[in-house]
């Protein structure tokens, strides 16, 4: 409901600062004319946008109110001149994109003469797209009662772009980002539970020190400060202590970018977890104090060589890692136990200690046992000096890292693949149509969009354990139905698709049918024969044009295409059933919103024949 008392809390501009106002002083002394010419210098030459419209018609279907006054940095921001604007009203600026809950906020606002500030989406007279921060204030006279609105509008456009772009890297990275103003986080990247087990809701406008040790806070308050003299890529790394969720404390390597331009403001931090990276550390640097009168006990392999990278010196647990005894280490070299592609990048990094250019090294290589197997090793090797600083000798810690390669290997399958399934993850196959796109040449790309029927109903009569097993079922003999080129993948739920490269439309529909009958045959679970049948829907890519969003799209529509029609069938995408499917789910949703506010009206006609 619009407030009709425009007198009601309306704030006044000094009489020098309302335009087409009454002044209280003598319009004609020198005062007064001084303010005013200060202010008309003041709003001409201003950068930010200055416009001046009436109080009134404040809804959409009169028009708004219309402009009476813009100022020359209107012209510069919109590249309309002022007769192109004066008289009309500024909603022609608006761009169809722009935020509908700024608008609506911003016409509450006015419906109740208040002022407001509101972030805008605005189009310039060549068409381009530009951000605004617009600040409008009611203008009353000496009675109060509101005649005009004044609008202050800066160009904010670069500090969106960067937002936006910003948002983009937190939605998709896998590292942990938080994002500081003013010290307090107000944005982290949707691995923090895995990190620190805070869901990113329970950390926004919270200090981040509060996280952080209280060893580290000074350390941390410092770094975070200094971030506007780095630029991100550049930035140094504190390592700091912060808290987990459970309690405990995670070690993190912190890297800090001012983003905003000042210090304190739109800070980002990039933080690596290498809580396990500081144990291994500790306990190396633990176990080499201790153990350094105890050479031949050490727990890892450990040995002397010369320059030149023959054996002087080894211990059991090195002739144990490698199944060879001391004599026979001590008749080889280090390439001679090295792996042949790593001999090279080995015998550089030995090069570079023995000729003085580093103290002490460590590299990731691989080391053959006596059986020929290989085996991963984290390989550090340090200087030994005379008197005179020449080096003498390299004592070198041989580590054993096979099981922690393959847990990365793990890791990295992990991140990839869906974890019921095996498939490949959203993630994946979208890596995967994107080349097959960029590579498709004269060839076509078809997707496959699989949904299983009814099968909410296999989960509530047999129980999601059984759902899962037919899950997996599904995905091996959709697998199996496939060439070797193809690619079955699991987006989530019931939901998979296939990717075929070099497939024109009736390859695609063979695709399909060998889908349908690899799940002719019933899924057994638990004793029980559960039928199974998938509806898909078939997009084929137009060479050149298509995109990996446009195929998926595509498909999905076939999809309810195929399972409008009965399910277990297939479909070919068809771009006017596609419309006609959504408008008639736009028509769906809106509904009972519709008929919540009472707008729904029901037309009904009868054709006679």
């Amino acid at each position: 409901m619009i407030n009709t008392d425009r007198s009601v809390s309306a704030p006044s501009l000094p009489p020098q600062a309302a335009p087409e106002a009454d002044v209280v002083v003598d319009p004609g002394s020198a005062p007064a004319l001084e303010r005013r010419a200060l202010f008309e210098s003041v709003v001409t030459y201003a950068n930010d946008v200055v416009l001046v419209t009436e109080a009134e018609p404040l809804d959409a279907d009169a028009g708004g109110p219309r402009v009476l006054y813009v100022n020359p940095a209107f012209t510069r921001m919109t590249g309309y001149a002022p007769h192109e604007i004066i008289g009309r009203t500024p909603r022609i600026l608006q761009s169809s994109a722009t935020d509908r809950t700024e608008l609506a906020r911003l016409r509450a606002a006015l419906q109740a003469w208040e002022p407001a500030e509101v972030e805008l989406l605005n189009v310039r007279k060549d068409g381009t797209e530009f951000w605004v921060q617009l600040n409008i204030t009611p203008v009353a006279d000496e009675t109060g009662h509101i005649t005009h609105w004044i609008a202050i509008q800066r160009d904010i456009t670069v500090r969106k772009r960067r937002e936006l772009s910003l948002r983009g890297i937190l939605d998709g990275t896998s590292d942990l980002l938080v994002v500081l103003n003013e010290g307090r986080i107000t944005a982290v990247s949707s691995v923090c539970p895995r990190v620190l087990g805070f869901e990113p809701d329970e950390l926004r406008g919270k200090p981040f020190i509060n996280l952080v040790h209280p060893t580290s806070r000074a350390a941390v308050q410092a770094f975070v400060v200094d971030a506007a003299v780095h630029s991100v890529g550049v930035a140094p790394t504190l390592r700091a202590r912060v808290g987990h969720r459970d309690g405990t404390w995670r070690w993190l390597d912190l890297v800090a970018a001012d983003l905003g331009g000042r210090a304190g403001a739109d800070v980002v931090i990039s933080c690596v977890d290498v809580t396990d990276r500081v144990r291994v550390e500790e306990e190396l640097a633990a176990t080499n104090e201790r153990f350094r009168s105890a050479f031949d006990d050490a727990p890892i392999g450990m040995a002397m060589t010369s320059l030149s990278g023959r054996f002087l010196q080894v211990n059991n647990a090195l002739c144990a890692l490698l199944g060879r005894s001391v004599d026979e280490m001590l008749s080889l070299t280090v390439l001679d136990i090295t792996h042949p592609e790593d001999v090279a990048h080995t015998e550089r990094q030995r090069q570079a200690l023995t000729r003085g250019s580093h103290d002490s090294h460590r590299h990731e290589t691989r080391f053959l046992h006596s059986d020929d197997t290989v085996v991963g090793i984290l390989h550090s090797s340090s200087v030994v000096r005379d008197p005179q600083g020449v080096p003498t000798l390299l004592i070198d810690h041989i580590e054993n890292i096979t099981d922690r390669q393959a847990f990365e290997a793990r890791l990295q399958h992990q991140a990839l693949h869906d974890t019921l399934t095996g498939l490949p993850n959203r993630a994946l196959f979208m890596d995967r149509l994107d080349r097959a796109l960029t590579t498709e040449g004269p060839d076509r790309v078809a997707l496959l969009f699989c949904d299983v029927d009814r099968f909410k109903t296999i989960n509530d009569t047999f129980g999601h354990h059984a759902g899962d097993l037919v899950l997996t079922s599904i995905a091996q003999r959709l697998q199996s139905a496939l060439r070797a080129t193809d690619t079955v993948a699991r987006l989530g739920g019931d939901e998979l698709i296939v990717l075929c490269t070099a497939a024109g439309p009736d390859e695609a529909q063979a695709t399909a049918e060998r889908l349908r009958d690899a799940l002719r045959e019933p899924i057994a679970v638990s004793g029980a024969l559960i039928p199974v049948t998938i509806s898909i829907g078939i997009a084929l890519s137009v060479p050149g044009q298509s995109t990996a969003e446009q195929l998926l799209r595509a498909s999905d529509d076939a999809m309810y295409a195929a399972k409008g029609s009965g399910r277990n069938q297939y479909a070919v995408h068809d771009e006017v059933h596609s419309e006609n499917a959504r408008r008639r789910l736009l028509v769906q949703a809106s509904l009972p919103h519709a008929i919540d506010r009472g707008n729904s009206a029901c037309t009904t006609s009868r054709r006679w024949t």
